[in-house]
């Protein structure tokens, strides 16, 4: 108890303390049903055997499918406090995933890719296959280029990781207590024009 106090007197923001009370109406979510929940496990493997081998048989160059692998979670969620507030929601998907190794004069590499899905056919598996492919493959004989200004174009999953690194400038708390390089600037443009961010 005494550690916790000196935390708490350690706190040099002072927030007001105050208790949503919540709002007359919320939107109804329709959330996508995820089937594979009920499919049987037989068929989850039989589906995963098939991506392994065709990712196998894509290119001799791919020596391992390293891993494949699917994952359910199911996230129950609720907001409820001492004024009445009280709601919730629950929501469920399944992440499936594979890896694989790419060797080629030495040179080994790996490559993955997933897909959020809510059943089998929500995956085009020659497609995904391709995609893993071109990824694990185009890496190999990559060499090093000399240091200097260059036009690139960045790949999705790379903009996302940038992006990734400024999400605290996004946080309401952080923009409330004016911690944030976004305080105060509510319908003010902060990036250049060509660059559109959805909250969906």
């Amino acid at each position: 108890i005494q550690l916790i106090k000196e935390n708490a007197s350690a706190l040099e923001v002072e927030d007001a303390s105050k208790i949503f009370e919540g709002s007359e109406s919320y939107p109804e979510l329709h959330n996508t049903p995820n089937q594979l929940t009920e499919t049987a496990m037989s068929a989850k493997i039989d589906f995963m055997k098939e991506v392994e081998a065709k990712l196998a048989a894509s290119d001799p160059r791919i020596v391992q499918v390293m891993t494949t692998a699917m994952q359910t979670v199911t996230v129950d969620t609720a907001i409820m406090n001492s004024l009445g507030l009280d709601v919730s929601k629950k929501e469920s998907y399944t992440v499936f995933y594979t890896m694989a190794l790419a060797s080629e004069n030495g040179d080994n590499k790996n490559g993955m890719d997933f897909k959020v899905m809510h059943s089998l056919s929500d995956v085009n598996v020659d497609e995904f296959v391709e995609k893993i492919k071109d990824e694990v493959v185009g890496k190999l004989n990559a060499k090093q280029v000399k240091s200097g200004s260059y036009k690139v174009i960045l790949k999705n999953s790379a903009m996302s990781d940038l992006l990734g690194a400024l999400t605290g400038l996004f946080n309401g708390e952080m923009v409330y207590k004016g911690i944030s390089k976004l305080a105060n600037k509510l319908d003010t443009q902060i990036f250049d024009e060509k660059i559109t961010i959805l909250d969906d």
